[in-house]
């Protein structure tokens, strides 16, 4: 999967979630700071783990869901600060941790897409 459909969610939700109560019930709008820092994770991304997907927090912070299958899955979240927050199901082990983000996607976190895609359907 190339990274244009990621891009074009990315461009649809930055849009629509870019105002104050985008939701209709108080939704924090994503902040300029949040908005390149996502923007920046993404097109970092290795174009085969490019198929992912994503939405808005009603607290301002965006979050990727990459799932291969039942029991192996990644959730990570992109806020204000400077790091992610992140999570991750691996058949019987479940754990979550933090990582830097400085333009880039981290290490750390290339490792746990490369072992979730083993699992992958495809």
């Amino acid at each position: 999967m190339s990274q244009i459909p990621a891009m074009s969610m990315w461009k649809e939700i930055a849009t629509e979630c870019s105002i104050s109560n985008w939701d209709g019930y108080g939704a924090l709008s994503l902040s300029p700071k949040v908005l390149v820092k996502a923007h920046a994770f993404i097109t970092s991304l290795p174009s085969q783990h490019a198929d992912f997907e994503q939405s808005a927090t009603p607290e301002g912070d965006v979050v990727f869901d990459w799932f291969y299958a039942e029991r192996h899955s990644l959730t990570l979240l992109i806020g204000e600060q400077s790091c992610l927050v992140y999570a991750v199901i691996d058949g019987d082990e479940e754990h979550s941790g933090t990582a830097s983000l400085i333009g880039q996607v981290p290490q750390s976190i290339l490792r746990i897409l490369e072992r979730l895609s083993a699992y992958s359907a495809s």
